[in-house]
């Protein structure tokens, strides 16, 4: 008797108990990380999908050239930055809203591009990543005989 109600209340219920905590935890996980990144002043990336490529930006104000790495594989793209604090940089400071000291990103892009062809540039703060696309194959038409 109790097997057919267990049976009966599976078949009611879409999800199963284990499944619904799983989805539970990754919904909350998504969250949190969203309001961190808000209240951090967590810079966004803006992605451009082109025709003939991809094309990301992202203000990483304060930093130099020499501090940001750009990887391309695949379709994902990787760039990390960061800047060092140095004791002159607290010495006269009262307040500070920039805290940002190190960023990190691993954006997956709607395609395959070109990573050898790829192109970073960093101008007043801002750096913009362009990423020619892949060719893709064209359908071959076949008669058959």
């Amino acid at each position: 008797m109790l097997l057919k109600l267990y049976d009966n209340l599976n078949s009611m219920f879409p999800f199963k108990p284990a499944e619904l905590n799983r989805h539970l935890i990754s919904l909350w996980d998504d969250l949190h990380e969203g309001v961190n990144r808000y209240l951090t002043g967590y810079p966004g990336a803006k992605l451009e999908n082109g025709e003939d490529a991809i094309t990301v930006k992202v203000c990483l104000p304060g930093m130099k050239m020499e501090d940001i790495d750009v990887e391309v594989v695949s379709d994902f793209l990787t760039i990390k930055a960061a800047r060092e604090q140095t004791a002159a940089d607290d010495e006269d400071c009262i307040y500070r809203e920039r805290r940002l000291s190190r960023y990190e990103e691993k954006i997956k892009l709607p395609g395959k591009v070109k990573g050898s062809m790829t192109a970073a540039k960093y101008v007043d703060g801002i750096l913009t990543v362009t990423m020619p696309r892949e060719e893709t194959e064209k359908p071959i038409s076949i008669k058959v005989s």
